[in-house]
């Protein structure tokens, strides 16, 4: 921007630059057409080989729709859309670039969401792009099947049976095989229930949580559900979760709210908002697609301890070691997390479902390390499209990289309150506390969730 562009945009009040912003324009002697009219009606062909399109229009798939095709047939080299936090704004331009680009012998274009802002844009290139990478065919790197074990490691006995010598956990295993005489008795894909920490407290895994005493409030994890798509994603805290659920909402659609009707019972949500393992029901147990996250147990405590301290417990900052050393010390002598953000990723993967009276656990398709989501998540849309027998736009499945990727490059961007804190805790961080940690969770390091590249 030169010298007067610049005086517009700063030019007068708010509700000034919105009442005539062409008036402030011409105050500063700009070279400048100023159009009129209505975006659906108007006729943009007659603006053959605009360069940049800024597009803030209305927040509906329509006039998105609309007026991204219109950008693209002018050969826009730059298009810009403002409040592509909106699900029908993203999804309007998604579309509309997509068919676009199928069509079109000339040129097409990349789409791009900038992460934790309301901006898309979208970059034009020639439809045989000489970076792979980049093609209409394959818009983001694709990726083997992941060789990762943790599934395996998940399922082991040695994960399975942690503490096994529990008498609680030995209580659980017999009233299982009492309602369960053989494993062919269960639904299929339902598995034995995992006996966690959690499980091992005076109330058992239904009471497991203080935090703001809402209560109960252990018993079942969120999901995320695509009935489309036919998947459930199952919520692991503290392991790159808020970016699952971001691209899943992006891509599908997909979120808590979505996910959850109405008219659900109370006990079978969490928190009031978000449906648990409870709703899954028989027909999703056999057809759909489940998947999760895992995260290094002692990256996941300081990121836990972190937002808890955010939340509902206040930081000791001069005394950070011993304040850390007793919320272990507590979770281990009574089997309790103080913090929802603490509970171990066991007890998250081991969520109980219930059909027709019978209770087990999922048997998870897919198990990955969050340092490993922009790799895998290509495969991981490939894994769910193959399931539902439906094929994704390739736009969406470009989105769904970039926003992966864009947590792996900047992973823990956060507000400078939340800095500083990552900060001070990151400064209480030592040898003996990171011991403690294996300690009390050493049950997720026996079912593989610690095998990850240091963080």
């Amino acid at each position: 921007l030169d010298t007067a562009s610049l005086a517009v945009c700063v030019k007068g009040t708010k509700k000034e630059r919105l009442r005539d912003v062409g008036a402030l324009a011409r105050e500063e002697n700009l070279n400048f057409t100023q159009l009129w009219g209505d975006s659906l009606l108007f006729q943009f062909d007659s603006l053959a080989n605009v360069d940049i399109w800024w597009i803030d229009g209305a927040h509906d798939y329509v006039h998105a729709h609309h007026e991204a095709s219109a950008a693209a047939r002018s050969c826009a080299v730059l298009i810009m859309f403002h409040d592509a936090d909106g699900p029908e704004v993203l999804r309007g331009a998604a579309d509309a670039l997509r068919d676009f680009s199928k069509e079109s012998r000339s040129h097409a274009y990349t789409l791009h969401y900038v992460v934790d802002t309301r901006i898309a844009y979208a970059l034009k290139r020639t439809p045989f792009a000489s970076v792979q990478a980049e093609s209409l065919e394959e818009p983001y790197p694709l990726s083997p099947p992941p060789g990762s074990q943790i599934k395996q490691r998940w399922l082991s006995s040695e994960c399975q049976d942690f503490f096994s010598r529990e008498l609680k956990c030995v209580e659980m295993k017999r009233a299982f095989e009492r309602k369960h005489p053989s494993n062919s008795s269960l639904p299929l894909r339902m598995l034995r229930q995992t006996c966690t920490r959690e499980d091992l407290g005076s109330d058992g895994r239904d009471h497991c949580v203080d935090h703001l005493r809402l209560k109960p409030l252990g018993m079942a994890t969120e999901i995320v559900v695509s009935h489309e798509f036919k998947f459930v994603y199952v919520e692991n805290r503290k392991a790159a979760s808020s970016t699952v659920r971001n691209i899943l909402l992006h891509v599908f659609g997909s979120s808590f709210n979505s996910s959850c009707p109405e008219e659900t019972p109370e006990h079978l949500r969490r928190l009031g908002q978000a449906c648990t393992t409870l709703t899954i029901t028989q027909s999703m147990l056999n057809e759909y697609y489940f998947f999760t996250f895992v995260r290094d147990p002692v990256a996941r405590f300081y990121s836990g301890i972190i937002q808890a301290f955010e939340g509902s417990l206040s930081f000791e900052e001069e005394n950070c070691q011993g304040q850390m050393m007793d919320i272990l010390d507590y979770i281990r002598d009574t089997n309790r997390v103080p913090e929802m953000h603490l509970e171990s990723q066991a007890h998250a993967l081991s969520s109980p479902v219930s059909v027709e009276g019978l209770f087990g656990m999922i048997d998870f398709d897919f198990i990955e390390s969050t340092h490993q989501i922009a790799h895998v998540f290509p495969y991981l849309l490939d894994q769910i499209e193959v399931n539902a027998g439906r094929k994704l736009p390739i736009i969406k499945k470009q989105i769904a990289f970039w926003l992966a990727l864009e947590r792996h490059n900047a992973a823990g961007a956060k507000s400078p309150a939340a800095s500083l804190l990552t900060e001070r805790v990151g400064a209480c961080r030592s040898p003996a506390l990171d011991s403690e940690i294996r300690a009390v969770f050493q049950q997720d390091f026996a079912c593989g969730f610690g095998d990850s590249i240091a963080e």
